[in-house]
C-alpha cells in the first residue's frame, strides 16, 4: 500500500485570486486554496503583508542596488 493510497480524500477548491483577471481557458488566472484566501483577507491580513513589504522596500537605502523579493508557498 502506497502512502497516498491510505490518507482521506481531499477536495482543495481552488478560486480567482482577487482581483480577477487573465483567463480560464489560457490557464492564465492565478487561482489559490479558497481557505487560503479565507486566511489571507480575514483581519486585513493581506493589507498588513503587504504594508510591512512596503515600509521595507522603502526604508532600503538606494546604493544597494536592485532588490528581489521573492514569494513562495508550500503544499502540505
Amino acid at each position: 500500500m502506497f502512502a497516498h493510497e491510505s490518507m482521506p480524500m481531499v477536495q482543495a477548491w481552488r478560486v480567482a485570486h482577487p482581483p480577477v483577471r487573465g483567463h480560464n481557458w489560457l490557464f492564465s488566472r492565478p487561482l489559490v486554496h479558497v481557505g487560503f484566501l479565507r486566511s489571507w483577507l480575514a483581519g486585513a491580513f493581506n493589507d498588513k503583508v503587504v504594508n510591512r513589504t512596503m515600509e521595507v522596500v522603502n526604508s532600503r537605502k538606494p546604493a544597494l542596488g536592485k532588490l528581489q523579493i521573492l514569494i513562495t508557498g508550500r503544499l502540505s
